[in-house]
């Protein structure tokens, strides 16, 4: 893994809560499990999906 392509990196402590999300009503909406990030101070960093269930 070279240095060309990042700056620093380091490992931090996140909370991590998986959620379902998604009325399953229309194609637009389906129901998903997603993943949300947060800091330890309560500020959201990011959510991914996972899958559609």
């Amino acid at each position: 893994m070279g240095n060309d392509y990042f700056k620093s990196a380091e490992i931090v402590e996140v909370i991590r809560i998986t959620v379902t999300e998604g009325t399953g009503m229309s194609k637009e909406d389906p129901i998903k499990e997603v993943v949300q990030y947060w800091s330890k101070d309560g500020k959201f960093l990011f959510k991914t999906e996972l899958f559609a269930c």
